[in-house]
């Protein structure tokens, strides 16, 4: 991942990899980094679901207006 990449996704992970302590991370750090990244997976799976369920939504709106359309041509060909 580039440098920009990992700014826009954290800008905290980022400052932390850029400007590490000196002394080290304590337990305490580490933990909260742990529970940091558990926190963006989540966030990660629930867009990743969001954007599927959004592209079947825009499916079933295609086909609808596909469909309705279809249907409108078959109406107007046989009332003619």
């Amino acid at each position: 991942m580039g440098e920009l990449a990992e700014y826009a996704y954290c800008p905290r992970a980022w400052w932390y990899r850029v400007h590490p302590p000196a002394e080290g991370p304590d337990p305490q750090s580490l933990r909260r980094a742990d529970a940091g990244r558990t926190a963006h997976e989540r966030r990660l799976r629930a867009t990743r679901e969001r954007e599927r369920h959004e592209g079947r939504y825009w499916a079933a709106l295609a086909a609808a207006a596909v469909s309705f359309a279809i249907l409108l041509g078959v109406g107007l060909w046989l009332w003619a």
